[in-house]
Protein backbone atom coordinates (compact mmCIF):
# COMPACT_ATOMS: atom_id res chain seq x y z
CA UNK A 1 0.00 0.00 0.00
CA UNK A 2 1.25 3.53 -0.84
CA UNK A 3 2.48 5.57 2.12
CA UNK A 4 0.13 8.59 1.16
CA UNK A 5 -2.89 6.09 0.77
CA UNK A 6 -1.51 4.81 4.47
CA UNK A 7 -1.88 8.11 5.57
CA UNK A 8 -5.66 8.42 4.62
CA UNK A 9 -6.31 5.20 6.07
CA UNK A 10 -5.19 6.13 9.11
CA UNK A 11 -6.88 9.12 9.57
CA UNK A 12 -9.95 7.71 8.61
CA UNK A 13 -9.33 5.01 11.28
CA UNK A 14 -8.94 7.95 14.19
CA UNK A 15 -12.22 10.07 12.66
CA UNK A 16 -13.91 7.08 12.82
CA UNK A 17 -12.59 5.93 16.59
CA UNK A 18 -14.84 6.28 19.84
CA UNK A 19 -14.16 9.99 21.29
CA UNK A 20 -11.33 8.16 24.24
CA UNK A 21 -9.72 6.95 21.37
CA UNK A 22 -9.80 9.81 19.39
CA UNK A 23 -8.25 11.46 22.68
CA UNK A 24 -5.32 9.11 22.96
CA UNK A 25 -3.95 9.21 19.59
CA UNK A 26 -4.50 13.14 18.79
CA UNK A 27 -3.91 14.43 22.37
CA UNK A 28 -5.71 17.35 23.76
CA UNK A 29 -6.94 20.63 22.17
CA UNK A 30 -8.45 21.54 19.04
CA UNK A 31 -9.20 16.92 18.67
CA UNK A 32 -12.36 17.47 16.48
CA UNK A 33 -10.38 20.26 14.01
CA UNK A 34 -7.19 18.58 13.80
CA UNK A 35 -8.48 15.24 13.12
CA UNK A 36 -10.36 16.94 10.03
CA UNK A 37 -7.31 19.16 8.97
CA UNK A 38 -4.82 15.27 8.59
CA UNK A 39 -8.25 13.80 6.79
CA UNK A 40 -7.91 16.72 4.48
CA UNK A 41 -4.48 16.94 3.84
CA UNK A 42 -4.32 13.43 3.33
CA UNK A 43 -7.19 13.54 0.84
CA UNK A 44 -6.00 15.65 -1.40
CA UNK A 45 -3.81 12.96 -2.83
CA UNK A 46 -7.40 11.65 -4.00
CA UNK A 47 -6.52 11.87 -7.61
CA UNK A 48 -3.41 10.48 -7.96
CA UNK A 49 -5.05 7.15 -5.67
CA UNK A 50 -7.24 6.92 -8.17
CA UNK A 51 -4.68 7.30 -11.19
CA UNK A 52 -2.40 4.95 -10.09
CA UNK A 53 -5.18 2.63 -9.60
CA UNK A 54 -4.57 2.45 -5.65
CA UNK A 55 -8.38 3.04 -5.48
CA UNK A 56 -11.42 2.62 -7.76
CA UNK A 57 -13.77 5.07 -9.01
CA UNK A 58 -16.77 4.33 -6.09
CA UNK A 59 -14.22 4.58 -3.56
CA UNK A 60 -12.88 7.97 -4.98
CA UNK A 61 -16.64 9.23 -4.99
CA UNK A 62 -17.10 8.34 -1.18
CA UNK A 63 -13.94 9.99 -0.28
CA UNK A 64 -15.40 13.06 -2.24
CA UNK A 65 -18.47 13.18 -0.98
CA UNK A 66 -16.95 12.82 2.93
CA UNK A 67 -14.67 15.65 1.94
CA UNK A 68 -17.88 17.64 0.92
CA UNK A 69 -19.54 16.73 4.19
CA UNK A 70 -16.38 17.68 6.19
CA UNK A 71 -16.61 21.26 4.45
CA UNK A 72 -20.02 21.70 4.88
CA UNK A 73 -19.90 20.93 8.62
CA UNK A 74 -16.80 23.52 8.68
CA UNK A 75 -18.57 24.48 12.28
CA UNK A 76 -18.00 20.74 13.73
CA UNK A 77 -16.55 21.99 16.84
CA UNK A 78 -14.69 20.08 19.52
CA UNK A 79 -17.60 18.26 21.46
CA UNK A 80 -16.65 14.96 20.42
CA UNK A 81 -19.52 13.73 22.08
CA UNK A 82 -21.99 15.70 19.73
CA UNK A 83 -24.40 13.69 17.81
CA UNK A 84 -22.72 15.30 14.11
CA UNK A 85 -19.42 13.54 15.24
CA UNK A 86 -21.00 10.75 16.16
CA UNK A 87 -22.83 10.85 12.47
CA UNK A 88 -19.17 11.90 10.89
CA UNK A 89 -17.90 8.68 12.69
CA UNK A 90 -20.33 6.34 11.28
CA UNK A 91 -19.51 7.93 7.85
CA UNK A 92 -15.59 7.08 8.37
CA UNK A 93 -16.56 3.94 9.09
CA UNK A 94 -18.49 3.27 5.91
CA UNK A 95 -15.68 4.45 4.06
CA UNK A 96 -12.78 2.02 5.79
CA UNK A 97 -15.17 -0.36 4.74
CA UNK A 98 -15.65 0.32 1.10
CA UNK A 99 -12.11 1.03 0.84
CA UNK A 100 -11.38 -2.81 2.66
CA UNK A 101 -9.65 -0.86 5.47
CA UNK A 102 -12.08 -2.06 8.50
CA UNK A 103 -9.89 -4.73 9.64
CA UNK A 104 -6.84 -2.14 10.20
CA UNK A 105 -6.31 -0.61 13.18
CA UNK A 106 -3.99 2.70 14.72
CA UNK A 107 -1.95 2.51 17.30
CA UNK A 108 0.44 5.01 19.22
CA UNK A 109 4.18 4.47 18.59
CA UNK A 110 5.96 5.94 21.54
CA UNK A 111 9.04 4.27 20.87
CA UNK A 112 10.97 7.65 18.94
CA UNK A 113 10.81 11.25 20.07
CA UNK A 114 7.72 12.28 19.09
CA UNK A 115 4.48 10.12 19.15
CA UNK A 116 3.12 9.47 16.45
CA UNK A 117 -0.45 7.33 15.53
CA UNK A 118 0.91 4.35 13.46
CA UNK A 119 -1.04 2.22 10.79
CA UNK A 120 -1.34 -1.59 11.80
CA UNK A 121 -2.65 -3.45 8.46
Amino acid sequence: MDLKLDDLIKNLIIISSEKEEQLNLIGYGNVGTEMLINFGISNKKLSGFFEQNLINQKQKEKLEEFQAYIDEKANLDDNLDSEEWNKTRLIAKEILIILKANNYRVYLDKSGKFWEPKLIM
